[in-house]
């Protein structure tokens, strides 16, 4: 019986030992921590230009409308819609044959006064000659003061006959003139490069004096933003800017900004000058506007966790941790934060893998 019971005390004894080595296996494998691998970037202050963002419709800077000086029936448009043009193009012409008459006939009065003028020259000649002759006999006492009275006047009407016919060539010639110039003036000719936008006219129509025939905007193109009032303090006339539509950038800058805000959205319309690049009219262009440097820590926007609350993960002693950060000025994939002091490690690549307090492996 002893001996039996010396057997079970045995194996009892055996079977607690193994249980508690077990016990021991299984808490050293709870304590083992496998440490996860990330990236990390020191925090640290740099200055960053920053800029003010907008949306706004691109228009042409100069809207070129052209005219006849007189008035007349078209006879061609030499231009279509959408056609762009050269300085000297021709762009449209008057029917000419009205003009011609009214040239023959300017022609016809400024030849006839002409010769009024030859034949009023001639008699004035004349005059004063018999004049100066009568003259000298009156002095000598050979004909009367009567006589002398008589050719004095035949003179002063004759110089006065002579003046009103200079007067007569003067206006004629001037009428001709200006019919010779309607004439150089019945082909509009473009002064500027740029784009036919519209022809308000057609072959045969009459047209008014002054009346825009065709209408060109110029190459110059602007965008049209409202700046709001808390940005004017930022943006002055040429201030740089940047203008995008639809992935094609192009360099401009604040050509003007208008001294009243608009009645309805109380913004400050502004001017956006596009250099080198030209857009189709209408489209919708987003605008940044320079608005100087700022100081800060600037840290990539696809590092930013959130959960409600921004953060990003920080690494201290091995281990990560969440650290709350206030997000303030955007500028392309960069953001600045306020929240991070210089000379953190901040987790770059990995923090979908972490937690806060994960033990982690910083990896190059």
């Amino acid at each position: 019986m002893k001996l039996r019971k010396s057997i079970l005390m045995i194996g009892l004894l055996g079977v607690m030992v193994l249980g508690l080595t077990g016990c021991n296996n299984s808490q050293a494998t709870a304590i083992e921590e496998n440490s996860r691998g990330v990236e990390v970037m020191a925090s640290e202050i740099s200055e960053e230009a920053i800029a003010k963002n907008y949306i706004g419709t691109v228009k042409s800077k100069d809207l070129i409308k052209y005219s006849f000086k007189t008035a007349g029936k078209i006879e061609a448009i030499h231009v279509k819609e959408g056609q762009s043009i050269s300085v000297g193009d021709p762009l449209a012409s008057l029917d000419q044959e009205d003009l011609n008459f009214k040239l023959e006939g300017a022609l016809a009065q400024m030849q006839g006064a002409e010769k009024s003028v030859q034949k009023a020259k001639d008699d004035l000649k004349y005059k004063k000659d018999l004049f100066n002759k009568m003259e000298s006999l009156y002095e000598e006492g050979s004909i009367s003061k009567d006589q002398f009275d008589q050719a004095k006047l035949a003179k002063d009407v004759s110089e006065s006959t002579y003046n009103q016919a200079i007067s007569q060539y003067n206006g004629a010639k001037s009428a001709y003139e200006q019919v010779k110039s309607l004439m150089s003036d019945a082909t509009i000719y473009a002064t500027k490069k740029g784009t036919v936008v519209s022809t308000q006219y057609e072959p045969r129509e009459m047209v008014a004096a002054g009346y825009p025939v065709v209408v060109i905007r110029s190459e110059n193109q602007v965008v049209n933003v409202g700046l709001v009032q808390k940005d004017l303090k930022d943006i002055v006339v040429g201030t740089k800017a940047m203008v995008d539509i639809d992935g094609v950038k192009a360099e401009g800058e604040v050509l003007s900004i208008s001294e009243t805000p608009d009645p309805a959205t109380r913004t400050y319309k502004a001017e956006i000058l596009v250099k080198e690049k030209q857009f189709r009219i209408g489209s919708i262009a987003k605008v940044a506007i320079d608005s100087g440097r700022l100081e800060g820590i600037w840290l990539p926007i696809n590092i930013i966790m959130s959960d409600g609350i921004d953060y990003v993960y920080v690494v201290e002693e091995g281990r990560s941790f969440k650290k709350i950060v206030s997000l303030k000025e955007l500028k392309n994939d960069l953001v600045r934060v306020e929240g991070i002091t210089p000379g953190e490690k901040i987790v770059i690549s990995g923090m979908k893998n972490i937690n806060d307090g994960t033990k982690v492996n910083i990896v190059e």
